[in-house]
């Protein structure tokens, strides 16, 4: 089945007046191999075969080594592969490993108290660009919960990594360069740069 919509989504691809796609998601439950497969491998054939960055979901960046074997062994290079949610899963050692792959890892847990954000997330940000590594870092927000939206509970709303976790950032020594792909560039980079151009000419 998933081959036949993989087909259909190429030859859309073919038509050029239509909207170019910035990147594949899917989402991994604890495991990678105990997900559902059509989806996974349908993802990781379509991004293979385009080029496209692939957007892991992690269940806290559980089973992130896995994944990254896994997506790879279907032909998806880890220099297109993205990984959510790995600063709740604080582990210094494998976030360097991670990102000298070419995985890029996405934080995004600053307003949300109950994954200790200063305890977890703010560390890994001072170390990683130390090791030479903050190009492979996407920092967001994760606005999950009611309370955090402005409109809904009062804030902080999305504008607060640049009201908030921007002056931080400044604060912590970081050129200029180094915070812009933080907080866009790096993502940037990653959803626009390596897509396959069409075979039509």
């Amino acid at each position: 089945m998933w081959m036949r919509k993989l087909t259909a989504l190429r030859r859309r691809a073919n038509d050029r007046s239509r909207f170019r796609s910035g990147f594949i998601k899917i989402a991994s439950e604890s495991t990678v191999r105990g997900s559902p497969q059509e989806p996974v491998r349908g993802a990781a054939a379509a991004a293979a075969s385009t080029g496209l960055a692939l957007e892991v979901h992690t269940e806290k960046g559980e089973d992130v080594e896995d994944i990254v074997t896994f997506l790879t062994d279907l032909g998806v290079p880890p220099t297109q592969l993205v990984l959510c949610h790995m600063d709740k899963r604080p582990d210094l050692a494998l976030h360097c490993e991670l990102a000298r792959t070419g995985v890029v890892l996405e934080y995004d847990t600053f307003f949300r108290r109950k994954y200790e954000p200063e305890a977890n997330l703010w560390p890994l940000i001072g170390e990683m660009p130390s090791a030479g590594l903050s190009d492979s870092l996407a920092l967001a927000t994760d606005m999950a919960e009611a309370g955090l939206w402005q409109n809904l509970g009062g804030g902080p709303g999305l504008c607060a990594l640049v009201t908030d976790v921007v002056p931080r950032l400044q604060a912590l020594g970081l050129s200029e360069r180094g915070i812009r792909g933080l907080v866009g560039g790096n993502i940037a980079r990653r959803l626009a740069g390596s897509e396959k151009p069409s075979s039509r000419s």
